[in-house]
């Protein structure tokens, strides 16, 4: 199970937990507010009716003695008038008890009869006090009015124990549903807890180990993929450890120098990293081959693409440089001696820039060099003086081809190629004559020459568009052919 699948389960575990306890915390807080509501709305309600009726019937039995000690006839009529009012006072709270009982009707039924049955032994009183006859209104009062208030006293004590039963009731209910709230909702908050704990537990040990693993991807970035960051001036701001190894330079000694994108500082490179800016400073991405050369004397190539890397409002705010060790597969299809292209890659290439040429209507241009009287050269000078005049001559190649388009190769011991696309017959005349006088301007002594006393090239080439030469076997013949003129005279270019 992976981990973003276990902290799901976890937050979704962690969400029912807490609907749980939110659901479980309304319906017991319903259950309590529901029996504290039962608790006013009907114990204590009767209860209080119960007092009030109480109080009242005193109060009557009380102004009942009025009626009977009444001296005239206001008195009278003041004492028969309180007597009214506790009456309607009575009736008010039994209708109170009537709507909100819980007991058996019967016993409000009772209390309620009784209370009936006093207004006769009132009316009673009143009549007979009305006659004069205080005495017998005296002794009813006395006896039978009194017997029968304790009679409703003791009818209406019956509701108020009834109430008061019903309201222990009703708190019992509360306590019980308190305490299973509290035991329901102490177990939901500890398996909250629980379920959160292990959540960041969980969290915590998966950011851990994504920064682990982060931070060995960074290692592993930093040892094997040769990168660096530019301002927009071109310094450097960050460089891998295996881009520093590559170039063969301590970190500290290249952050925050300028980098010319990590091309040696030569005359022949300016017009590459001229070409880099143009692109790049345009938004564009370049990429091109890049050649580096070590104290050692070793040679290096590489691949390298600078990425302009924008802000949200596509401003260049900074570059990405990646470089692509190619030394191995450049030393496979490449000549030991000068660094040119071996004969290997020349056929592939030819092929290759054939097809390319005829798709885009491209006309092509094949050159074939030899070096004037070589052999007499060696015989001369020795072998180790040839092998140094070739590698110069190969560099001088190297020096004159200046677009990708251009290929030069070594095809045989002082046999050299050229390869171009994209000029035309005079075009190409005057770009290969130009490099014919470079090689001899390279000033190389040659006693044993016939046509002069330094180095000197012949040139065979053909240009021709590519989709009038059916094979690259028959351009390499036209161009040999052209070469085998060429040597007729010597130091001199035969294009056809």
């Amino acid at each position: 199970m992976s981990g973003i699948y276990r902290i799901s389960l976890g937050f979704l575990a962690i969400i029912l937990l807490l609907g749980t306890l939110g659901a479980v915390s309304l319906f017991y807080a319903r259950g309590v507010i529901e029996s504290t509501e039962n608790l006013y709305r009907h114990p204590f309600v009767v209860n209080n009716a119960v007092k009030n009726i109480q109080i009242n019937l005193v109060a009557m039995h009380r102004s009942m003695k009025d009626v009977v000690l009444a001296d005239n006839h206001r008195q009278l009529a003041a004492a028969i008038e309180k007597v009214d009012t506790y009456e309607l006072e009575v009736f008010d709270e039994f209708n109170v008890i009537f709507d909100r009982f819980l007991g058996d009707r019967k016993t409000v039924d009772r209390a309620y009869q009784a209370f009936i049955n006093w207004r006769e032994i009132r009316n009673s009183v009143i009549a007979l006090v009305g006659q004069k006859k205080i005495k017998e209104a005296a002794d009813i009062t006395k006896g039978h009015g009194a017997d029968h208030v304790e009679l409703l006293n003791r009818a209406t004590k019956e509701l108020a124990d009834f109430a008061h039963m019903k309201a222990n009731e009703f708190h019992r209910k509360a306590q019980t549903v308190e305490q299973r709230a509290l035991v329901a909702i102490s177990l939901l908050l500890v398996l909250t807890m629980g379920a959160s704990i292990a959540i960041a537990v969980i969290v915590i040990r998966g950011l851990a180990q994504s920064e682990r693993e982060n931070k060995q991807k960074a290692h592993l970035i930093d040892q094997n993929i040769m990168m660096a960051s530019l301002d927009t001036q071109g310094n450097v701001l960050s460089a891998s450890n295996a881009l520093c190894r590559f170039i063969d330079e301590d970190k500290k000694n290249i952050v925050g120098k300028p980098s010319n994108f990590f091309i040696v500082d030569e005359k022949d490179g300016e017009q590459q990293v001229a070409e880099i800016w143009r692109r790049i400073k345009s938004g564009e991405t370049w990429e091109g081959e890049i050649v580096r050369q070590h104290d050692t004397g070793m040679t290096y190539w590489a691949v390298s693409k600078i990425l302009p890397v924008l802000d949200d409002s596509y401003e260049i705010v900074s570059y990405s440089n990646i470089l692509t060790d190619t030394t191995s597969k450049k030393l496979s299809v490449t000549d030991n001696l000068t660094s040119l292209y071996n004969r290997r890659l020349f056929e592939e290439t030819v092929e290759q820039q054939l097809k390319v040429a005829r798709r885009q209507e491209n006309e092509l241009t094949l050159a074939i060099l030899d070096i004037d009287f070589f052999k007499r050269y060696n015989d001369h000078y020795g072998h180790p003086k040839g092998d140094v005049a070739l590698s110069r001559v190969g560099g001088e190649l190297l020096k004159s081809l200046k677009r990708p388009e251009d290929y030069a190769f070594r095809i045989g011991g002082e046999e050299f190629a050229i390869l171009f696309t994209g000029l035309d017959r005079e075009a190409s005349r005057l770009f290969l004559d130009d490099i014919r006088e470079a090689i001899k301007n390279l000033g190389i002594p040659h006693e044993s020459s016939s046509v002069a006393d330094v180095l000197t090239v012949s040139i065979g080439a053909v240009t021709t568009a590519a989709a009038l030469v059916p094979s690259q076997e028959e351009l390499y013949t036209q161009a040999d052919k052209a070469l085998y003129l060429a040597k007729n005279t010597r130091d001199t270019l035969v294009i056809t």
